[in-house]
């Protein structure tokens, strides 16, 4: 039986999971008005994957005989103009969620819930690789800088996800 604050820490991660996915899949729409087809593609890819977070999360919840606590979801409209300001936006996101994530498995280890912090390493992990990507993608347009025929081949690189 999880420990009540921690489930309680574990249902908002949840929800934060939820609310990352929507963020992406806002992100991804913008992304196609403004024209930027493989980063739209990019962001639906990770919008899916941030689901498969929380669909992660709820099933350990359930595995370990917790209820599930889904909230309502409001994202803010993102009105970037650059792939470099979405790319700034997600990098900020993921450095967040990171820090969640870090606070779910100090608890975890705090209370000596072993089961939880192995879980939680997962997460950890994932976590750190996005954030390595998102900053990689970042360099790039950096590098990229306002060559717009190269902008152009790295949307379409990003296409390929």
């Amino acid at each position: 039986m999880l420990n009540e604050k921690l489930l309680n820490l574990l249902n908002q991660q949840v929800n934060k999971e939820l609310y990352s996915s929507y963020l992406y899949f806002t992100m991804s729409n913008h992304l196609h008005e403004l024209s930027f087809y493989g980063a739209s593609n990019w962001f639906k890819k990770q919008a899916s994957e941030e689901f498969e977070h929380a669909t992660k999360l709820m099933d350990y919840i359930h595995q370990e005989n917790g209820k599930v606590h889904l909230e309502a979801i409001k994202v803010e409209q993102f009105k970037f103009q650059t792939l470099k300001e979405a790319f700034e936006i997600t990098l900020k996101h993921e450095q967040y969620v990171t820090s969640l994530i870090h606070d779910l498995f100090a608890l975890a280890r705090e209370l000596k819930d072993y089961r939880s912090e192995v879980f939680l390493t997962w997460f950890v992990n994932e976590q750190s690789e996005e954030e390595s990507s998102v900053n990689t993608l970042l360099e790039k347009i950096n590098l990229i800088g306002d060559c717009k025929n190269l902008l152009l081949k790295f949307d379409s690189e990003l296409a390929s996800r």
